[in-house]
């Protein structure tokens, strides 16, 4: 085999590992390589923190942050079971969202199991978490009387993602703002969950899109599952493995410094390691799977005049916080939900699913809470000392659950700015798969891709079709490479639903015009 006939893959994280072993299952000589020292990128396995507790320490892995496997990640789910690494999901049941009573004390709302096991059809399911008695007793946190409706109601309802219109034009601010409080408080923490932002930072399209396929599209839209030793351990590791297994070959501490190309495509890479040593790369295809600052250092040359004209996503940052207790709660909440009060955003009871610390539980009787902290939260915590970030989060924790006791011990993970912001005017205008260079194609979780899909899922359609894009280009058959798939398209009764709302909304603007002088 001659080195040009090879795949140059850049970055070793989801799109990446996916795209690079998908080639080489088909036969394809592929070779990936990462600036860091380690795989994964946001779903890398980081070292472990010690835990002494009842005379025995305890080592714990430490990793980005819990990652959901959703129900429609159809690409993400396909690959799973290829790789034969299903038994290690574990169904989540329920979710909640604690919220703060009028007089002070925490609420709880189910929002999970209530709407999938809603008898009414989809497009009225989300009723059945209005039916609990946190609803019935204060009806005023979660409805306006005078505005039963909101626009943003029918906004949502009447949303398509595959036709976007002009919402990728504007934040998503004046949406939250037209929900009841309790409300406006869920949309806001959904959109910080999910974007890693405030909705004033974030393209109304991009929310308005995770929450149709990940919300209520279908009655199963909202239900997830989760890796029992985590997403690195489970999924990465095993594709990193089945990647070599197949004949591929990685270089970890190796960066991409450039592109060579040439009057027919892309002829190859320049990379250096940590050493300094450089090297040139031949190759007739390279996928390049980065995140969006690090395209941003590749972007010059002939790369500069055909990315130029697409949206280059800012990256933020957030918080992971680990915290150890000698107690769970005596009434057992969720195994995950939403904050919709303090300093955190989403929570995780880790010994509730996750195998190291369910031993650890059963050995024990400890608890173990993971919490995420996004957009504004992440960074006030990050602008005081880590004793007293720590102190914020125990205060939030003693006024949501304070029968677990005082915490025995705790970790702050500050992740690096790498998930991608999808601001306005960004989210509709990142750049697709392939950009005009021949034998060159990009993937991940950032990339445009032909049908509606966010995170991990987006990382591993464009990494396929990045696959099949460097497959064409040598000639090789795509017939060997997994089939991408659309999404699973909404229930009937949501659909009609939306064409109902976009009637109503139609007719409405219409009278609108018509009143106007």
């Amino acid at each position: 085999m001659k080195t040009s006939d090879r795949v140059m893959v850049v970055g070793g994280g989801a799109a990446g590992l996916i795209c690079a072993w998908s080639l080489a299952r088909a036969g394809v000589a592929v070779e990936l390589i990462e600036a860091q020292e380690h795989l994964g990128g946001r779903c890398h396995q980081a070292s472990a923190i010690t835990v002494q507790w009842q005379g025995q320490e305890t080592d714990f892995p430490l990793e980005h942050g819990v990652h959901a496997i959703w129900h429609d990640y159809i690409q993400v789910k396909d690959i799973i079971r290829m790789l034969g690494v299903e038994h290690n999901l574990i169904q989540v049941p329920e979710q909640g969202f604690i919220f703060r009573r009028r007089e002070g004390a925490p609420g709880n709302l189910e929002i999970g199991r209530s709407v999938r096991e809603s008898p009414l059809p989809t497009a009225l399911a989300p009723i059945g978490m209005l039916g609990s008695k946190e609803v019935l007793n204060q009806p005023g946190l979660f409805f306006k009387l005078e505005n039963l409706f909101p626009d943003a109601l029918q906004k949502l309802l009447s949303f398509d993602p595959e036709n976007r219109g002009d919402t990728d034009e504007v934040n998503a601010s004046a949406f939250v703002a037209d929900w009841p409080p309790l409300f406006q408080r869920m949309m806001t923490t959904m959109c910080r969950s999910a974007f890693f932002a405030e909705p004033e930072q974030v393209s109304l399209g991009a929310l308005l899109t995770a929450l149709r396929i990940y919300g209520i599209a279908r009655k199963t839209s909202s239900d997830f599952k989760v890796f029992r030793h985590g997403i690195y351990a489970d999924l990465m590791k095993p594709l990193a493995d089945a990647f070599l297994a197949a004949g591929g070959v990685i270089k970890c501490g190796w960066r991409c410094t450039g592109l060579k190309v040439g009057t027919d495509g892309i002829d190859g890479l320049y990379a250096v390691n940590s050493a300094g040593q450089r090297q040139y790369r031949r190759a007739r295809a390279v996928v390049l799977a980065l995140d969006p600052p690090g395209l941003k250092r590749l972007c010059r040359g002939p790369l500069t005049n055909h990315i130029g004209a697409y949206a280059m996503p800012a990256g933020v940052n957030s918080l992971v916080a680990r915290l150890w207790y000698p107690t769970p709660p005596k009434k057992e909440p969720p195994w995950t939900g939403f904050m919709g009060h303090g300093c955190a955003d989403a929570y995780f009871w880790l010994h509730r699913f996750s195998t190291p610390v369910r031993s650890w539980h059963e050995h024990t009787g400890g608890a173990c809470l993971e919490l995420h902290c996004y957009g504004m939260n992440a960074k006030r915590l990050a602008t005081v000392p880590e004793d007293a970030a720590l102190q914020n989060l125990d205060d939030l924790v003693g006024w949501a659950w304070p029968e677990v006791g005082p915490r025995i011990a705790g970790h702050l993970q500050f992740n690096p700015p790498t998930h991608p912001l999808f601001g306005p005017k960004t989210f509709g205008r990142c750049p697709p798969v392939e950009i005009g260079i021949p034998g060159l194609s990009l993937c991940g979780d950032w990339i445009e891709a032909p049908h509606p899909s966010l995170f991990l899922e987006r990382a591993a359609v464009t990494a396929l079709l990045s696959a099949r894009s460097a497959a064409q280009r040598l000639n090789e058959p795509v017939n060997k490479l997994p089939d991408v798939r659309r999404p699973i398209s909404a229930s009937k009764s949501m659909l009609l639903m939306s064409r109902l709302s976009r009637l109503g909304s139609g007719m409405r603007s219409t009278l609108s015009d018509m009143v106007q002088p």
